[in-house]
């Protein structure tokens, strides 16, 4: 079996794997900020992420809002590789030392900042 369960891959995260699926990075506590990732290109134990623009139903980030990947997707961020972990919440990977990113599930992300 490879560093990835592979039941995961053929069950549920096949998809979340393949060029142009979508990953989604949230981070905050007195705000929730949204980051949106698009696949570039995986190999089953690594994948290549590239950072893409988000949309707001209300236009504004910095009040409460919902945030989705704003379409048609645009490329912010050169591709960058990751290392794919399998967490028992499912396929993640690491961003920083203080968010992951894991495969987007389809709605909107709500996001606040109370500065």
């Amino acid at each position: 079996m490879n560093d990835i369960a592979d039941h995961h891959i053929a069950k549920n995260d096949a998809a979340a794997m393949l060029p142009g699926a979508i990953w989604v990075s949230t981070f905050g506590y007195e705000a929730c900020i949204a980051s949106f990732f698009t696949v570039t290109r995986c190999n089953g134990k690594t994948i290549w992420l590239a950072e893409i623009e988000v949309s707001y139903k209300n236009g504004n980030n910095w009040v409460a809002d919902e945030a989705t990947p704003k379409m048609p997707i645009v490329k912010i961020g050169g591709e960058k590789m990751h290392r794919i972990k399998d967490t028992r919440y499912g396929l993640a990977v690491k961003r920083n030392t203080y968010s992951s990113t894991r495969p987007w599930a389809g709605g909107p992300i709500h996001t606040y900042n109370h500065h």
